[in-house]
């Protein structure tokens, strides 16, 4: 017997109790659409790189997180972090997926995923941490140079 297809409305519909009982307020992307919708609003100047000094970017308090990627569930998973907390899959194969999730985001994606009842495990804590330890600072670059 074929399973029943369910409909994107219904699944918006199921993912929507989930943020809710993760105290998200986070909008299903047509309600959203419809709230920003300003007609004839003018369009918003873009940023040019070379408008302001460049900072490094600082990832603290982001997570890398493997999920098991075996059933259609933990897959829809996977889109739905993507699609509603910025996360970004870094790499997968036939058994698990690597997703990066910013730390703003964190509890957030967390809270969805145990509602979903879908587990994951924790693969790098801090990732600025990790990129720090990984890349020397620039003094002890030096210092290794400079020694004979």
């Amino acid at each position: 017997m074929n399973p029943i297809p369910v409909s994107r409305t219904v699944a918006a519909f199921a993912v929507s109790l989930v943020l809710l009982q993760c105290g998200s307020t986070h909008k299903l992307p047509a309600e959203t659409a419809s709230a920003n919708a300003a007609p004839d609003a003018p369009e918003q100047p873009s940023v040019r790189a070379n408008d302001a000094p460049a900072q490094p970017v600082k990832y603290d308090g982001a997570q890398l997180w493997r999920i098991a990627y075996d059933d259609q569930p933990k897959k829809n998973a996977v889109a739905e972090l993507q699609d509603r907390f910025d996360a970004s899959m870094w790499n997968y194969n036939a058994t698990s997926v690597d997703i990066f999730v910013r730390g703003q985001q964190l509890k957030k994606a967390e809270c969805f995923l145990r509602a979903a009842n879908i587990p994951y495990e924790v693969v790098i804590e801090d990732m600025q941490r990790a990129i720090d330890t990984e890349n020397p600072s620039l003094e002890e670059t030096e210092l290794w140079e400079n020694r004979n």
